[in-house]
Formats: C-alpha cells, sequence, structure tokens
C-alpha cells in the first residue's frame, strides 16, 4: 500500500468493475456546457507551495524504484471557478522540482557489488510553465523540461515489464499549444545519452513501436558519434482527441516513422561519422555551459565584483546562443541561519533599549509633523507654493510609520513566549535574504546587455533548506538550451 505519515492507504482487493476508458484530465476538448454561471466568482490571485521532503518507494519491484523529492516551488495565479464560464480567464503557472541522491551503477559498469554503486542526483531538475484558459475550448500553451533523468532507477521497473534498463541519462522538452482550430501542437524532444536498454528475448519494445529492427539496431541506427539520440517530434493531435491514448500512439508512430527514416539514411550516418573522426563537425550542438555558484558573505546581499563577477567566455556564449536559458536557485548557509537568528532575536535588554529610542523617535516625529503641517496648510491658504513643504510631510509620514512598525516588532520580541517565535523570525529572515541575493543575481544579468535577457532568466522562490556545508549562503546558475520555435 502507500505508507504516509503513519497510515497504511491499501489498494482495492478485487478487480475494479469495467467502466469506460479513463483518460486525463485534458480528455475533453470543449468542457460542458455551463448550466448557469455561479454568481459570485471564488478566486486565488496567487498559490504558492515552496519546499518539500518526499520519498517515494516501490518495493513490489526489485531492486525498488526510490524517488526523493528535495525540492518543489509551484506558483499558481489567477485560479478562478469563472474559468470554466468566461472566456477572457485565464491562469498561469510555473513549478520547479529537484530530486536527491539515490544509489545507482557507476558509469560504464554493470553493478557486480558494493564498490560499483554510487550515489547520484534521481534527476537534475524538472521545470514546468504555461498559460491555459478553459472555455469554450482549451486555448494557451505549456512547456515541461526534465533534465539529467537517470534510466538506471527505473531497473526495477523494467524488469517487472520484462526488459533490462542498465543505465544512460535522459532529458525531456516538451512544449504544447492549443490551437485555435481545437487542435493541440505538441513539440517534443527526446535525448538519451549512453542508452543501455536491451530488449525482452520476443521484442516487446520492437513491436510495440513497430520498429523494422531489433531494439538494438535501432539504437545503433540512432545513435551519433558521441553516444547521444535525440528524438524530436511534431504531433497535432485533432480536436476531441486530447487523451492520453492518441498522445501516446502519436508519439509511438512518430518514433517508428523516425527510425525507418534514419535506417534509410544510415549510409550518411557512417560517411558524417567518419568525417568526425578526421575533425570535422558537422553542425553538432555544444553542451549548455556547467552550473555556476554565486558566494555571499553570511547574512549578505552584497553583490561585488569579487562574488558576482561572471567569465567574458560565459557572457559571450550568452550573447552568441539566444536559445540558453538561466534558472537561479538560492541555497541558504548555516551561517546564514546562525547570523540572521542573532539579529532577529536579540536580549531582552537591547530590545527594551531600542524600543524605548523607537518610542522617543516617534515624539519627535509628531511633533514635527504637526509643526510641518500647519505650514503647509498656511502656505495652501495664502495660494503659495506648497509642494516642496507637501513632499517634506510625506517624508515625515514615511518615516512615522516605519518608525511605528520597527516598535511594533520590537513590542513583540518582549511579550510573554515571546521566546517560541524565535525560529519563525529567523526563517523570515532568511527567506527575506535569500530573495535579495536573488534579485541581486538577476539584476546583474540584466545590466550585462545581454540580448533579451530578461525573458531568458527563471528565478525561483527560495527556500528555507540550510545546508550545512556552507558558511553563507549561494546563488546557483544553471543553464539549458530551449528549442527555437518554427
Amino acid at each position: 500500500g502507500i505508507h504516509a505519515m503513519g497510515l497504511v492507504l491499501r489498494g482495492p482487493t478485487t478487480g475494479p468493475v469495467a467502466t469506460q476508458p479513463a483518460t486525463t484530465a485534458m480528455a475533453t476538448a470543449t468542457p460542458q456546457a455551463a448550466t448557469t454561471k455561479p454568481a459570485g466568482e471564488i478566486r486565488i490571485d496567487a498559490l504558492v507551495i515552496s519546499g518539500m521532503d518526499l520519498r517515494l518507494e516501490d518495493r513490489a519491484v526489485s531492486p525498488p524504484l526510490i524517488v526523493p523529492i528535495t525540492s518543489f516551488d509551484l506558483e499558481a495565479r489567477d485560479l478562478s471557478n469563472d474559468l470554466l464560464y468566461d472566456a477572457d480567464k485565464s491562469m498561469r503557472f510555473s513549478l520547479l522540482v529537484n530530486a536527491g541522491k539515490v544509489a545507482l551503477p557507476k558509469s560504464g559498469k554493470k553493478p557486480t557489488g558494493g564498490g560499483d554503486v554510487d550515489e547520484r542526483e534521481l534527476f537534475s531538475q524538472i521545470t514546468a510553465s504555461g498559460k491555459m484558459s478553459l472555455y469554450p475550448e482549451p486555448k494557451g500553451w505549456f512547456k515541461v523540461s526534465l533534465s539529467g533523468f537517470e534510466i538506471a532507477a527505473l531497473k526495477g521497473e523494467a524488469q517487472a515489464a520484462g526488459f533490462d534498463a542498465s543505465g544512460g541519462t535522459l532529458d525531456a522538452d516538451i512544449d504544447g499549444r492549443f490551437l485555435g482550430s481545437g487542435e493541440l501542437d505538441l513539440r517534443p524532444k527526446f535525448v538519451f545519452v549512453d542508452l543501455g536498454v536491451k530488449d525482452s528475448n520476443d521484442g516487446k519494445i520492437a513491436r510495440y513501436f513497430n520498429f523494422p529492427v531489433s531494439l538494438d539496431g535501432a539504437i545503433k541506427t540512432l545513435q551519433d558519434v558521441s553516444g547521444q539520440i535525440s528524438v524530436p517530434l511534431h504531433i497535432l493531435i485533432e480536436r476531441g482527441k486530447v487523451d492520453t491514448g492518441s498522445v501516446v500512439g502519436s508519439v509511438v508512430g512518430a518514433v517508428g516513422g523516425i527510425v525507418v527514416t534514419a535506417i534509410a539514411n544510415a549510409p550518411l550516418k557512417v560517411a558524417a561519422g567518419g568525417l568526425a573522426l578526421i575533425g570535422v563537425d558537422l553542425g553538432k550542438k555544444k553542451l549548455p555551459p556547467k552550473p555556476v555558484d554565486i558566494a555571499f558573505e553570511p547574512a549578505g546581499s552584497f553583490l561585488s565584483q569579487a562574488n558576482g563577477g561572471l567569465s567574458k567566455q560565459l557572457i559571450d556564449r550568452l550573447i552568441d546562443d539566444e536559445t540558453l536559458q538561466i534558472t537561479l536557485r538560492h541555497d541558504i548557509g548555516a551561517g546564514d541561519v546562525t547570523r540572521a537568528g542573532t539579529r532577529t532575536n536579540p536580549p531582552a535588554d537591547d530590545s527594551w533599549a531600542l524600543a524605548y529610542q523607537f518610542r522617543l523617535k516617534r515624539a519627535r516625529l509628531l511633533k514635527e509633523r504637526a509643526a510641518v503641517a500647519g505650514q503647509a496648510r498656511g502656505e495652501l491658504g495664502s495660494g503659495l507654493d506648497a509642494a516642496t513643504t507637501l513632499e517634506r510631510l510625506r517624508g515625515v509620514e514615511r518615516d512615522l510609520a516605519a518608525t511605528e512598525e520597527g516598535l511594533d516588532d520590537l513590542n513583540e520580541l518582549v511579550r510573554p513566549g515571546a521566546g517560541r517565535q524565535a525560529l519563525r523570525r529567523t526563517r523570515a529572515a532568511c527567506l527575506a535574504i535569500g530573495e535579495q541575493r536573488l534579485i541581486a543575481v538577476r539584476d546583474m544579468l540584466l545590466g550585462t546587455g545581454i540580448p533579451d535577457i530578461a525573458s531568458r532568466v527563471n528565478v525561483t522562490r527560495p527556500s528555507f533548506e540550510p545546508n550545512e556545508d556552507l558558511d553563507g549562503g549561494k546563488v546557483n546558475l544553471t543553464f539549458k538550451v530551449a528549442e527555437k520555435r518554427q
């Protein structure tokens, strides 16, 4: 069963009653006509989910499939029950997921003992974003990306299905758009590196994809000289047929067609491989740059030339290649937590002293506000230009508001039971520091003059997951090549 929070959720003990075939939530291209639109709108302007410690295990197979999710950041905007009734309503979403490490065979080795296994991340990250409207039919777009998935983690699931998956990595990009005609324009691209998959004795995979050759033959035909397989697809799903079966069937047919074409072009591929051996590159795509870390002092958010300067080589690459996307992710350090905790939870005596100073400042500002307000009334009554005085009055009001807020915060620190909120205050301060660091790095990138850089930077929300190996925190820059849409 499923074990969660101390509970065991068991599946059905008998087979389900035969029903109509199930499809995904996108199975109906046009929602059922609404009987009546609700009188009142229920709206969520922003839904944010940040942080996750989730471990999924499938022990019905051997070796078990383990999926450790260490980071989950979801932001959905403009959710409303009117999405089902109003053609002008649309919602937006973005998602970022990271995984932890699992035990996998070392690259290039078959597992024969404990020494041939190491710890690697199940995948680098999953990102998704999109904008959708549902009425009178689905409109909009969505993009999903999976980077660096370790295929060997599926070994147990593959053996249960009758074949073997021993190694390799998978990158996947799925770009989907609902056209005005009601069709779904789907452009998935799958990239396999050093794929190690062996078919069953009866060739189940080859028959499923309708390959004219065995699976081994198809892999060798599709691989380039570096061991990489790229499978770009372009699929149009008819209106009213946007369900799981139609999408999978279209993908299977397209993959089979690619294999047939690759076999027909096999002599050209052999020639290209020979040219590559003598140093002739026939337009092989460059890999994205390696991740870059920008380190900060504990609890500091200042970006200096020492910690914020990107190499000229990296900036030139970003200028030349407009398909490179950047994701900014923040890691909080143990030193950040310690220093932020000290600053947000001062001793009681210091809090009382600061509160007394704030009360004195508030009294002075109240007196100044009364004097400036009187001067402004006199100037306005006399028909004089009071712009300077009014601006001064606004400044006093702003200072007074900030002082009142600070005094409220200090009073919270000295009230009975305030110590129980120390961790909450530390957490809030660390998240604010992380947000300022992400803003600083983003602004640094915007100032480089890289073309269209604002639309190429994805900033994730900071999370409170202290890294004990770090003193100060860091902002991690990861790079990904996005496909240009034709």
